[in-house]
């Protein structure tokens, strides 16, 4: 019988490699939204929402596996750092995209395009 010192659990890279997915997701659609506005913006809007969700999704259950595994495969705040900080990223998203919609933006300036741009390739 071999002892194993490292942690087996690949479901925090599972998950951490989902939320990154959806990170660059949701940036792909604002990108999108800011580039196309207003043509299908509230389409854009809706499924923005839906990758929120996703990742609020996501994070709950990082969060929730953290809790419940004794030994994780990186430091436990580090894990919950990471997790809240990819979430973050997608209210952030969720935020400014709802904010296009509710103050009834008319004109995307060329900066704010640039700046989704940034956010895109950054994810």
């Amino acid at each position: 019988m071999r002892l194993r010192l490292k942690p087996q659990r690949s479901q925090f890279f599972e998950l951490f490699s989902e939320a990154a997915q959806n990170t660059v997701e949701i940036t792909r659609l604002l990108n999108e939204l800011l580039g196309a506005f207003p043509e299908d913006g509230r389409e854009l809007i809706s499924q923005i929402k839906e990758r929120e969700h996703a990742g609020d999704r996501l994070t709950t259950e990082l969060v929730g596996l953290l809790n419940r595994t004794f030994v994780t495969p990186f430091d436990r705040d580090d894990i919950f750092r990471l997790a809240t900080s990819i979430d973050d990223i997608c209210d952030l998203v969720d935020e400014a995209a709802l904010n296009v919609e509710l103050y009834d933006v008319r004109r995307i300036p060329e900066r704010a395009r640039e700046q989704a741009d940034v956010i895109h390739r950054a994810a």
